[in-house]
């Protein structure tokens, strides 16, 4: 069973970056030809394979990306470490509102920039009721 999946990985999953490029090479030099002249119908079906091959792989290739990214993170990032602090509170910084332009005035104080949020809102609020 082992012996069988790592053959179905080598098949499907494994290097895909390679299969994506060769696609790509094939599906423009069909392109370039196809710009020169016609394609007779074999080629245009194999172009038509090869559109879907690459859409399919390019899909495959997002997911493994996606699942790796998960695992990157549940490897380094989720045990409390300095790295993991250090993300979250840069990420913190990054989501805050520090100012921001009212009316043509900067507003920077805390207490300045919550008061023209909730204007803007009340104003938002009485146009829409």
């Amino acid at each position: 069973m082992k012996a069988q999946l790592k053959e179905w990985h080598k098949k499907h999953s494994k290097n895909v970056s390679a299969k994506i490029s060769s696609l790509k090479k094939r599906i423009a030099f069909l392109d370039i030809k196809r710009e020169g002249a016609t394609l007779d119908d074999v080629e245009v079906e194999e172009l038509s394979a090869l559109t879907a091959d690459f859409h399919s792989l390019s899909r495959a290739h997002t997911i493994i990306c996606c699942q790796q990214s998960r695992l990157n993170w549940l490897r380094v990032c989720d045990a409390n470490s300095k790295f993991f602090h250090g993300f979250m509170s840069r990420r913190q910084r990054g989501n805050s509102i520090s100012s921001f332009l009212v009316d043509g005035a900067q507003v920077e104080r805390l207490h300045a920039v919550r008061h023209a949020v909730f204007h803007i809102l009340k104003l938002i609020v009485r146009g829409i009721t």
